[in-house]
């Protein structure tokens, strides 16, 4: 084929036009990466890129390629089962200093209940806490005389029920309304079987929390939550004994909130608790369903500490 005068004057530029040193290094480069490849095929063939021109190869094949900025995103690790766990937990401990002379607060309590026994006497314990907590007409009354009868000669219940007491519901976990709510009726019914005490309704909800018994251990209301949902009413001061009434005690986180809280509006006052039922979670076989006990409900690293 002839060729043209242009022709050969375009190639005789372009071969006095000297090319960059890197990309006569590329060639070798490539060479020496074939190389390392074929010894070891696991190796990736990497090209250096130039220090002059910060470019390299680009993957299809032409000579110089735009290099792309990688962001170094730091690795954020996946935190296992147990630490998960552990968070949740962590997330019930309230990180403040207990209110100044008030580290815990005495509880008694008449039955016990086992969420987790297998046997006949763990199941009734299980169908009289879910009466107490559906406030059943016809047991309900029941259990709140058995509860007065046995505080009158059973050492670890006797003189916590008096004229001079002041009998004060815990409320339930939303603001109060005409609808009954377990320790209410339960305060009343101690009320009407004897001498007991006073009901004084002074304790109220600002606002609600989640309900404990159909919350997740990790996502139950802590200490704090329950302060902070606590008010004092303007009503007429309670009597200087003051017994706290609740139907079920589970870790009492509830009940030391409440008693903290009418701790700072009577600080002179001699403040007590009382739960009907007392969970025991980790008692597989059950010797009988009434079982009073007195303990005391104590303060420790940010959470509460039932004992027993």
């Amino acid at each position: 084929m002839p060729s043209t005068g242009s022709g050969c004057k375009d190639a005789s530029i372009a071969a006095r036009i000297p090319l960059p040193r890197s990309a006569e290094r590329i060639p070798a480069a490539l060479a020496r990466a074939a190389k390392s490849l074929r010894k070891d095929p696991r190796r990736r063939p990497v090209p250096k890129t130039s220090k002059r021109y910060g470019v390299r190869p680009a993957r299809h094949g032409c000579v110089f390629g735009r290099r792309r900025r990688t962001e170094h995103r730091s690795r954020v690790p996946r935190a296992s089962s147990s630490r998960s766990s552990r968070l949740k937990r962590r997330r019930t401990i309230w990180p403040c200093d207990v209110p100044e002379g008030f580290a815990s607060v005495s509880f008694a309590a008449c039955f016990v209940y086992s969420p987790r026994g297998v046997e006949a006497l763990c199941e009734a314990s299980r169908r009289l806490c879910s009466r107490v907590k559906a406030v059943d007409r016809e047991w309900f009354p029941r259990y709140a005389g058995l509860a007065y009868r046995t505080s009158l000669h059973d050492p670890q219940l006797k003189g916590l029920f008096a004229l001079d007491v002041a009998l004060v519901p815990v409320p339930g976990c939303t603001p109060s309304s005409d609808a009954p709510w377990a320790a209410g009726q339960l305060a009343r019914a101690l009320s009407l079987v004897g001498p007991a005490g006073r009901v004084w309704p002074g304790l109220e909800r600002r606002f609600a929390v989640r309900k404990s018994a159909t919350a997740l251990s990790g996502e139950r209301p802590t200490v704090r939550e329950h302060f902070e949902s606590f008010a004092v009413a303007r009503f007429a001061a309670p009597s200087p004994r003051i017994v706290l009434v609740d139907d079920v005690i589970t870790k009492g986180r509830t009940l030391l909130a409440a008693a903290m809280r009418l701790h700072e509006a009577f600080p002179h006052s001699d403040v007590r608790a009382f739960a009907l039922v007392r969970t025991v979670g980790f008692r597989r076989r059950l010797e009988r369903l009434l079982e009073p006990c007195s303990g005391v409900i104590r303060w420790v690293a940010g959470d509460a500490w039932r004992e027993p």
